[in-house]
């Protein structure tokens, strides 16, 4: 690991079945490194380790207490976007297991104690702190004007 900087989660070691994760290099520096924008876009490759990366970046802000903007307190409203419904369930599939356990109780996730509510039709999880995240594909446009 170089001496890049980054803020290392709590959450982070139970995120990869609940064992640790160990960002990569180029994850520490393109996608961990506090920036100030608020994406990150990345061309990368086949098994480069873009869904772990932002599966970390997604449970890092989830956790992120509310903020007030003009004077009204403000959670974390997070989209999961993929270009196609494919290529978005792989980023929120793993997400949904580290937040919301199984309707008959089998199965309690690393990060299920933050989990209020969800929505599995709609792609929707509500965490006690307020965050909202939200599982969206680019098939259609539309989606993100009827929930913007």
């Amino acid at each position: 690991m170089s001496n890049l900087t980054y803020q290392r989660s709590v959450f982070w070691d139970v995120l990869e079945k609940g064992s640790p994760y160990q960002p990569f290099d180029w994850q520490a520096r393109h996608i961990h490194a506090r920036r100030s924008s608020k994406r990150v876009i990345l061309g990368c490759g086949r098994r480069s380790g873009k869904s772990s990366g932002m599966k970390a970046e997604i449970a890092d802000e989830a956790t992120s207490p509310p903020v007030t903007v003009h004077g009204v307190e403000q959670s974390p409203l997070i989209y999961v976007v993929g270009p196609t419904t494919e290529t978005s369930m792989k980023v929120w599939q793993p997400i949904w297991d580290l937040f919301v356990p199984a309707e008959n109780g089998s199965y309690s996730p690393p990060l299920g104690f933050l989990h209020a509510e969800h929505d599995k039709n709609r792609r929707y999880i509500r965490l006690h702190n307020g965050t909202q995240i939200f599982g969206k594909t680019a098939d259609d446009p539309e989606v993100f004007r009827a929930t913007a």
